[in-house]
């Protein structure tokens, strides 16, 4: 079942299959989100394939309010190209979904060190930063726009293939036709 959101998620904030790749679908959400997304692979322990990071940067104003700057997909080093691919892809239909994140401060994620911090605190409040009731629910759906985004793909390259596979054909027939007459 698909969920209103995912579907609106899907027509709205996913490029066309034509000009899909998981790059084009950042620049896409950059400009929606007015941030910078980032794409970082890190050395993550086993079970933990991937986070969004919000890193805000301190207003002068009064109102002393955080603005996001940067949003970086952390994902796995660990993982095959194509698993990396996957994650990368889940992790931006989390931001396009509107999914709550970890935030952290510049000093903060500077200073953030995988080999000083145990992986599996920082994983967790990655993983679960607004409700942990929600991650399992958040998790469903990115991975339900994932998998449609990659659907929409496939389908779009299966009908262009076919497409080209008749002309080709339609080609080669011509072309044998002509040499028996």
């Amino acid at each position: 079942m698909v969920t209103s959101q995912v579907a609106m998620a899907l027509d709205r904030l996913v490029p066309s299959p034509e000009e899909f790749s998981i790059e084009a679908w950042a620049r896409l959400l950059e400009k929606f989100e007015h941030r910078s997304i980032q794409f970082v692979g890190v050395d993550l322990p086993a079970g933990y394939f991937g986070a969004c990071i919000i890193v805000e940067e301190e207003s002068v104003g009064v109102s002393g309010v955080l603005y996001p700057i940067t949003e970086y997909v952390v994902y796995s080093n660990c993982l095959p190209p194509s698993h990396r691919e996957h994650v990368k892809a889940h992790e931006l239909a989390h931001i396009a979904l509107g999914h709550s994140t970890l935030v952290l401060s510049p000093t903060e994620f500077v200073n953030w060190n995988p080999s000083s911090e145990p992986h599996s605190a920082f994983c967790w409040r990655a993983s679960c930063a607004s409700d942990p009731s929600r991650k399992l629910q958040n998790d469903q759906e990115a991975e339900l726009l994932t998998r449609r985004v990659f659907q929409r793909v496939f389908a779009w390259q299966q009908k262009v293939g076919f497409r080209q596979r008749s002309s080709l054909q339609k080609l080669e027939s011509a072309l044998w036709r002509s040499q028996i007459d």
